[in-house]
């Protein structure tokens, strides 16, 4: 292996989660590389000296730090939730307006095209009617036939 290869490694060996294959190939390394041997130590030295400690409390300080989270965890579920109640009037006055805004302007919007489209297409519509009387005139000969026989 490279020097950058063991280097990327080292911290995985400090914490002893290597295999067994790599872990001796990174000893052999070590053995013979003093860069990799220099930087191995610092890291060690480093590591060892940060390793947390748990502190050393006493019960009681336990149990009041126990006391003191569930007051703030029980202090803010009342309080969520009597403001809720409060708000809900409100909102759902909200929502309704909304809704009903967005309703109406959506009829209003449908009712001027169709207008629209009565004022633009008045004179086709006007002449439909009469080309359908046409029509049904062209056509009455062949209906009276029909009834004659």
């Amino acid at each position: 292996m490279k020097c950058k290869d063991i280097q990327k490694e080292l911290i995985s060996y400090y914490y002893q989660e290597l295999n067994d294959a790599l872990k001796a190939e990174i000893e052999r390394h070590l053995g013979t590389c003093d860069k990799c041997m220099f930087s191995w130590e610092r890291l060690k030295t480093t590591l060892n000296n940060i390793e947390a400690k748990e502190p050393d409390l006493p019960h009681a300080f336990w149990q009041g730090y126990r006391r003191k989270v569930y007051e703030k965890i029980e202090g803010k579920k009342s309080s969520n939730l009597s403001r809720f109640p409060r708000f809900a009037p409100a909102v759902a006055a909200i929502v309704i307006a909304l809704s009903l805004s967005i309703f109406g302007g959506i009829r209003l919007y449908e009712s001027k095209q169709e207008k629209d489209f009565i004022a633009k297409n008045y004179e086709l519509m006007k002449n439909l009617e009469l080309f359908e009387d046409l029509e049904i005139l062209e056509h009455m000969e062949e209906i009276e036939a029909l009834k004659k026989t």
